[in-house]
C-alpha cells in the first residue's frame, strides 16, 4: 500500500541556525524535525514546501499531495486582516504569508485533508476571512500563552473540547492537556469554521470546518498548540494518525 504524501509548509527567513551575520540576501527554507517525525510515525511521507515563485508550480504540487500540514512560525502581517501593526508583532515575512494563505484556500478548495498548527490555525482563520489578536496579554484579558519555561513536550495548560467535534472523536477527551508557545490567537472566527476547544481564559485552541467529523466530511483541523512537540503523548499522536488516515483515504 502506497503511503500518503503530506506537504509541510516551511519557514522562510534569513535568521537561521547558521547565523550568517543576519545577511538578508541569504534566505533559508526550514522546518522543525518534530513535524517530519510526526508525519512519518503516523505512516505518511513528508514533503517540504518551499516558497514557490510561480503559483502554477505550487498548484501542480498541491493537486498531487494527499494532505497538507501548515506549520508554525512567524507572526502574520496584521494588515492582511485589516489592522495596523501595534508594535507587538515579531518579524513579518510577506512571502510566507502570501504562500501559506494561498495554500490554506487552495487545500480547502481541493478538499485536501488539512492540519494547521499554531501559526497554521491563524493562517487558516485569516485565509477564510477571520481576524487575530496581535498580542494576547495586551489585546484582552488573557494570560500569557508563550510558556517557553516549560519543556516542549510538557502540558502547560488545559483545553475544554466540544463533544460534538472531530477533535473529541480523535482524543475522546473533553479536558485535554496541551503545550503553549504563542502570543497571538484567533479573534473573530472566519465563516465556515467553528470553535471546538478553548483554554480556561478563553483563548481559542481549536477550529474545525462546520460539519467536520460527520460522515463524508473532509478532514480540516486547526490547533493552537503543538501536538508534534508532544511526541511521547499517545493522545496527541492520535491527531496525526487520524490526519494520515484521512489523507490515505
Amino acid at each position: 500500500m502506497n503511503k500518503p504524501v503530506i506537504g509541510i509548509s516551511c519557514n522562510y527567513d534569513h535568521d537561521d541556525i547558521f547565523k550568517d551575520g543576519g545577511d538578508m540576501s541569504l534566505m533559508y527554507h526550514y522546518v522543525s524535525h518534530n513535524y517530519v517525525r510526526a508525519v512519518m510515525e503516523a505512516g505518511g511521507i513528508p514533503l517540504l514546501l518551499p516558497i514557490y515563485d510561480k503559483k502554477d508550480d505550487l498548484d501542480q504540487v498541491l493537486e498531487a499531495l494527499d494532505g497538507v500540514l501548515l506549520s508554525g512560525g512567524n507572526d502574520i502581517d496584521p494588515q492582511i486582516f485589516g489592522e495596523t501593526d501595534r508594535g507587538k508583532c515579531g518579524r513579518i515575512i510577506p512571502e510566507r504569508d502570501d504562500q501559506d494563505l494561498y495554500i490554506a484556500r487552495k487545500a480547502a478548495e481541493l478538499k485536501k485533508p488539512l492540519l494547521c498548527i499554531c501559526r497554521g490555525i491563524q493562517v487558516l482563520n485569516v485565509a477564510l476571512g477571520g481576524t487575530l489578536y496581535q498580542d494576547l496579554p495586551s489585546d484582552g484579558d488573557f494570560l500569557s500563552h508563550s510558556k517557553s519555561n516549560y519543556p516542549l513536550n510538557r502540558i502547560s495548560h488545559r483545553a475544554k473540547v466540544e463533544k460534538d467535534s472531530l477533535l473529541y472523536a480523535i482524543t475522546g477527551l473533553e479536558d485535554l492537556g496541551v503545550n503553549s508557545f504563542h502570543h497571538q490567537a484567533v479573534k473573530d472566527v472566519a465563516p465556515g469554521l467553528r470553535v471546538t476547544a478553548v483554554s480556561p481564559d478563553g483563548v481559542i485552541e481549536a477550529l474545525e470546518a462546520e460539519g467536520s467529523g460527520s460522515e463524508g466530511s473532509c478532514f480540516l483541523l486547526g490547533l493552537q498548540w503543538h501536538p508534534e512537540k508532544m511526541y511521547d503523548d499517545p493522545i496527541q499522536a492520535k491527531i496525526f494518525d487520524r490526519f494520515i488516515e484521512a489523507a490515505r483515504a
